[in-house]
């Protein structure tokens, strides 16, 4: 890749960087991107899905089937990042909030879309590259496209994937576990029932539980337990009467998200009798998962197109969180993988980044794959 290039990726992802886009928050991020692709000699559409931000959509391309390459501008909030929003460039490393997740990969589309732009004679599909706000949050972004009615046969979900191939998407479901005991002094020589300790001796069970034990075929593929976060009590000096976990379960597409909540709520009624507390489940968010044929001829010429520019013959994967393709799959009727450049381990981190290389990778690969 030429160096400039490379200092246009670079420029390009720090710019995106700098903007602050948290869900709900993503006008400034969607005004640059809409300018940017005006820049190009392309004609954007503007989506409102609220006041705070808008979709930017573009089309290239005629005939054939037609393609939706779709990625998101929000980021979560810097939580635990130090200076989230200031980039670092070290080498070929890019460090900020929403490097990876997924300005890095919207970085990808905006220069491949470039390219393409001067081989609009040669594609074979109708492209629209979508650019959606929200989700971080509640997907609104996703939602507005098939509000209006934005179709496609397929589509390319832009997320960090380490440049491989997802064919399988997971489900989840987020949820809040509640325990109840009662109060006493905190010195009580007769504890009747500690909503903390409950809680604590349910956790670990669950971590036990034989769906964590599952795996795939594919790489990546497993369930995951997220407790991510734990709250109750009022002080050392009282025993505490209610506690809360807020937990996210992901799962591989061989269960539905009905099949699993139904074990969560009997498995938790089981330990519950067993470690003698009172419970609560509760539902926050979830979704179903959901996997593809391998055997369909647009999957099977993404697999050849990414074997031969990446040089390996594993590039399927599973992607073990829910993103947007979740949506486009089960309400739009889009068959969605999901692609891209950095690695979901350090997304939402204070660790996370993208490789400048993967970047430019990422592009190529949505380049070749169109022409």
């Amino acid at each position: 890749m030429s160096d400039m290039l490379r200092n246009k990726a670079i420029k390009l992802l720090t710019d995106l960087i700098s903007i602050p886009s948290l869900s709900g928050m993503e006008y400034e991020v969607s005004e640059y991107i809409y300018e940017y692709l005006s820049s190009m000699g392309l004609n954007p559409v503007k989506h409102e899905v609220y006041k705070g931000g808008y979709n930017v959509v573009v089309e290239l391309g005629k005939g054939g089937e037609s393609i939706l390459i779709e990625s998101h501008m929000d980021v979560v909030p810097a939580w635990d990042m130090e200076d989230a929003f200031k980039p670092v460039v070290e080498g070929d490393i890019v460090r900020g909030r929403g490097a990876c997740d997924t300005k890095g990969g919207l970085v990808s589309t905006l220069l491949a879309l470039e390219k393409l732009i001067d081989r609009e004679g040669d594609l074979d599909n109708r492209l629209i590259f979508a650019y959606v706000v929200d989700e971080e949050l509640y997907g609104r972004g996703a939602k507005e496209l098939l509000i209006r009615d934005v179709k496609a046969d397929y589509g390319i979900v832009i997320e960090p994937t380490n440049l491989t191939i997802s064919v399988s998407i997971a489900g989840c479901i987020e949820f809040i576990i509640e325990s109840y005991g009662v109060s006493g002094h905190g010195a009580s020589t007769v504890v009747e029932g500690n909503a903390v300790e409950n809680l604590i001796k349910l956790l670990i069970e669950l971590r036990r539980h034989p769906i964590l034990s599952e795996e795939g075929g594919l790489r990546y593929m497993k369930n995951i337990l997220n407790i991510g976060k734990i709250s109750g009590g009022e002080s050392a000096w009282m025993i505490p009467s209610y506690a809360k976990a807020e937990l996210l379960l992901h799962f591989i597409p061989i269960h539905s998200f009905n099949e699993v909540w139904d074990m969560l709520s009997s498995y938790i009624d089981e330990v519950g009798e067993r470690v003698g507390g009172r419970f609560k489940l509760s539902y926050i968010h979830g979704c179903d998962g959901y996997i593809l044929n391998r055997g369909d001829s647009f999957i099977r010429h993404l697999e050849d197109t990414a074997r031969k520019l990446f040089g390996v013959d594993d590039v399927l994967s599973h992607m073990p969180s829910e993103s947007d393709a979740n949506e486009l799959y089960h309400k739009g009727g889009i068959k969605a993988i999901v692609f891209g450049p950095g690695d979901i381990n350090y997304a939402h981190s204070s660790r996370e980044y993208v490789k400048v290389d993967d970047v430019l990778m990422a592009s190529e690969f949505l380049v070749k794959a169109f022409t």
